[in-house]
């Protein structure tokens, strides 16, 4: 499933996270912009992440999963928050640091997804995205109070906001 399950889950970034707002749907929705290099796909990271998708879902130990691809990390949390009406609490501190903060919410990555997982599984999760030469990250937790927050933004927002563009979305596209 891609999306979040249940409140306490832990949220983790698993994969070698680099954002780019090149091509990217912010650059075009936000500033009408449609240029910039994309992402390039390293294929060995692509093989790794599956090989390690496919082995946390062998082993029962992930609840979710969702890439990063269009619109990037907040827009996956976003999205992934939106079927449940479950929130998340997030921290951006155990991310690379990139020159842009919109880079980091927004860049769009390859081989690179988000996951939730119950907190006792995190040591087995780390090490088998080790074994594979991949990077967690952890990020947070899932909630049930509606609402999506980000610490270092001080920033909380109500979900129903959210939830009412994303459900209307081709609406405002066909008007």
């Amino acid at each position: 499933l891609s999306f979040f399950q249940k409140e306490g889950h832990e949220i983790a970034l698993v994969g070698n996270f680099r954002p780019s707002l090149g091509g990217s749907e912010y650059l075009h929705c936000l500033h009408g912009l449609i240029e910039g290099e994309i992402p390039k796909i390293d294929l060995e990271d692509e093989s790794n992440l599956q090989k390690t998708i496919l082995e946390f879902n062998d082993k029962k130990l992930i609840f979710s999963a969702k890439d990063i691809s269009l619109g990037g990390l907040l827009t996956a949390l976003c999205k992934k928050a939106v079927p449940k009406n479950l929130g998340f609490d997030i921290t951006l501190s155990e991310l690379p640091k990139f020159n842009r903060l919109d880079e980091t919410l927004f860049g769009e990555t390859s081989s690179s997804v988000i996951i939730t997982y119950e907190k006792n599984s995190a040591k087995e999760i780390r090490q088998i995205a080790e074994k594979n030469k991949l990077n967690v990250f952890h990020l947070g937790v899932v909630t049930s109070d509606n609402k999506i927050s980000v610490k270092e933004l001080d920033f909380t927002e109500n979900l129903n906001e959210l939830k009412s563009i994303y459900d209307n979305s081709l609406e405002f596209v066909f008007q």
